[in-house]
This record gives C-alpha cells, structure tokens and sequence, in this order.
C-alpha cells in the first residue's frame, strides 16, 4: 500500500521530505512535494513556533506590493525600458 494511503508522509529515498516555499498563494508558504494538497501547516512539521511565527509573518510580508515595485506609467505603447533614463 503506498505511504500516503497509510496516512505516512512521502518521503525520498534518502528518508527526507521535500518542503518548498512559495508566497503569496495559499494559507500557508509550506508546499509539500508528491501529494495530493501540497499545502503545509507549518505547525504539522514539529518545526519551533519561532520559526513558524517567522515563516508565516514573511510570507504575510512578502505578499504586499512593496512601494519600491510600483508599476511605470508612461504614454501608451512605451515600455518600462524606454521610459527609464
């Protein structure tokens, strides 16, 4: 029976799980590799509450526009590169 029918993470063949970062895109920055909901809770990984403040205040973070990102308005038909000096 495999792993996640049994309820088991999936995991390499080395033992490790692969756990990636994306922000922005759902209610967590935690994607599991191989399953069905890639979303993680950060909380279900036995990582500190430290880091997992940290990790959900970036991810809060970083999906804000940054006023530095702020798009360039121009006349129609300009691209960005041709309005920059």
């Amino acid at each position: 029976m495999a792993r996640s029918r049994r309820g088991e993470p999936p995991v390499l063949p080395d033992g490790r799980r692969v756990i990636r970062m994306f922000s922005g895109w759902a209610s967590s920055p935690l994607w599991e590799s191989f399953t069905d909901d890639y979303v993680v809770d950060p909380r279900s990984l036995g990582i500190s509450d430290d880091l997992t403040r940290d990790l959900l205040a970036w991810d809060g973070a970083s999906s804000r526009p940054s006023p530095r990102c702020a798009p360039i308005s121009g006349p129609p038909g300009k691209g960005a590169a041709e309005l920059r000096p």
